[in-house]
């Protein structure tokens, strides 16, 4: 047995034996919203719009007490306005950067996947080293120099401080507007 984010998968079988009863938790730091908004900004900066349409497409199928969906390949295609190879393809970067896992269930002659929202999605910390290598540094910690993403530091008394040092923090001044997230952001909402 081997343990995926949280989910306890038979090695042979690749079958989920236990996963979150409620869907995923989200720690300190983590941001929970109804869409995983660190993922899609990560997933845009690295330039894998298809693989966010994807995760998008899986996340509306989520319910409210689990983290498991299963959606068709033809279902995907029809949200996501994606041929079978991109969706293929997509499927594959999210795997890679840690944010589903798939499982193949037997259904009679066929298998469906059986996909599972992790809980990379939410919470940077949490990343793979793939993934985080796009999230965006919001500061630094003045202690240990380390880059902090968002979820890697906390406000205290009005104050903020690295979560593993303590070190105080110099944050970034202000926001790119210029960055793809922003960008494609601006391009949904004027759909």
């Amino acid at each position: 047995m081997i343990e995926v984010d949280n989910l306890k998968v038979n090695e042979i079988t690749g079958e989920i034996i236990s996963h979150f009863p409620r869907g995923p938790k989200i720690g300190h730091g983590g941001l929970y919203a109804a869409y995983p908004i660190p993922a899609v900004d990560v997933l845009v900066q690295a330039g894998e719009i298809a693989a966010k349409d994807v995760l998008l497409c899986l996340i509306d199928y989520l319910g409210k007490d689990n983290n498991e969906v299963w959606p068709s390949q033809k279902s995907i295609m029809k949200f996501t306005k994606r041929g079978k190879a991109t969706v293929i393809k997509a499927t594959g970067v999210l795997k890679d950067y840690g944010f589903i896992y798939v499982y193949k269930k037997p259904n009679g002659i066929r298998a469906e996947n059986h996909y599972f929202i992790l809980d990379a999605c939410y919470h940077h910390s949490k990343m793979n080293e793939k993934a985080r290598r796009y999230a965006a540094i919001m500061g630094s910690c003045l202690v240990c120099g380390s880059a902090l993403r968002q979820g890697d530091y906390k406000n205290y008394n009005g104050k903020t401080a690295h979560w593993g040092c303590s070190g105080n923090i110099q944050k970034k001044k202000r926001a790119n507007y210029d960055s793809p997230l922003v960008k494609e952001l601006v391009l949904m909402a004027t759909k």
